[in-house]
């Protein structure tokens, strides 16, 4: 009887009594992980799924199991045609999308999951980012200088990325025990989530020639605060700087729709150069995890000694370059 009527109401109203709709079902989800994930993580929830209700139009407001796995895969398609990498797609839906669905099915309230079985997209001879060599660091350096040549400088021995550098400040470096204690921009939100660095002699150098003891505030000035919008043109600023250094970088994705090109060479390039260093000295796993952002649920007071030499040790790999300019 229960299941003639839910058929009824399903003809007469658009939806089953009790099931929600695809709209409700995807907002209590996110609701659900309120509290349990960092801000920037749910930002990024929201927006996909934002995105896919989007997609969906009326049926959005129609019942959770009206969604068919046509709506995924031209969903999936969408995003494609809006410039999203075959890498991004794939997380999008395997991660995101997906797991409301399998939550809703699992419940009992799906009988059919229609992300169940959906194949990745391929990237069949992806074009990888590159690192920057050594030699082509020390060509950026010797055509900056002030807070470029300091932010080069820094993304090369911490490997932070270009939004975590050029808002790194003077109370985040302890210059007794030689490392640097923030939280990366896209990942941290909280004190009891840091990632601590070694502070490796060229930058602590530059930092020396540079500081005035100053015990707070931003330590490159001029560039703090300009990546947090994503359109402060900082990294069209550092291409301007590659070019002037004579480093050519391929583009290994082409502007599509609403995305943008990616190159081989960029700042966060960095980040590679200082992993390949660290693997080079083929110190263990750990300790190269150390060098591009040692995550711990701790803060610095309460790290252990061994902690900190672990992770100095692995950023006293990344090769010297020269003194401060």
């Amino acid at each position: 009887m229960r299941q003639i009527i839910a058929e009824s109401a399903s003809r007469i109203i658009g939806r089953d009594i009790g099931m929600p709709t695809v709209r409700e079902w995807l907002q209590q989800w996110l609701d659900a992980k309120a509290g349990a994930n960092a801000e920037t993580t749910l930002k990024k929830y929201k927006q996909a799924v934002d995105d896919f209700l989007a997609f969906l139009g009326s049926k959005a407001d129609g019942r959770l199991e009206s969604v068919t796995q046509r709506d995924v895969i031209d969903f999936r398609l969408s995003l494609r045609n809006d410039g999203k990498s075959p890498s991004t797609v794939n997380q999008l839906i395997a991660k995101i999308v997906s797991a409301p669905f399998r939550q809703a099915f699992t419940q009992g309230l799906l009988r059919h999951n229609p992300t169940a079985g959906l194949p990745k997209l391929a990237d069949a001879g992806k074009k990888r980012k590159q690192a920057f060599s050594h030699e082509q660091v020390k060509v950026l350096l010797g055509v900056t200088d002030g807070d470029w040549h300091g932010a080069i400088l820094a993304g090369y021995t911490t490997a932070m990325r270009l939004g975590d550098v050029t808002n790194l400040q003077e109370e985040q470096i302890d210059y007794d025990n030689d490392v640097i204690a923030f939280h990366q921009g896209k990942t941290q939100e909280t004190d009891e989530d840091a990632t601590v660095i070694g502070l490796h002699p060229d930058f602590r150098a530059w930092l020396e020639s540079r500081r005035i003891r100053a015990l707070s505030g931003p330590v490159f000035p001029s560039l703090a605060g300009r990546a947090s919008s994503g359109k402060s043109g900082l990294s069209m600023k550092f291409g301007r700087i590659m070019a002037k250094a004579d480093i050519v970088s391929t583009v290994i994705r082409e502007k599509s729709g609403k995305g943008r090109s990616v190159h081989a060479l960029s700042f966060h390039s960095f980040r590679h150069s200082a992993a390949s260093a660290v693997f080079k000295g083929k110190v263990i796993e750990q300790a190269q995890k150390a060098v591009t952002g040692h995550k711990r649920g701790q803060t610095l007071k309460i790290y252990t000694h061994v902690d900190l030499e672990a992770v100095k040790a692995a950023t006293s790999m990344i090769p010297r370059l020269g003194g401060p300019s």
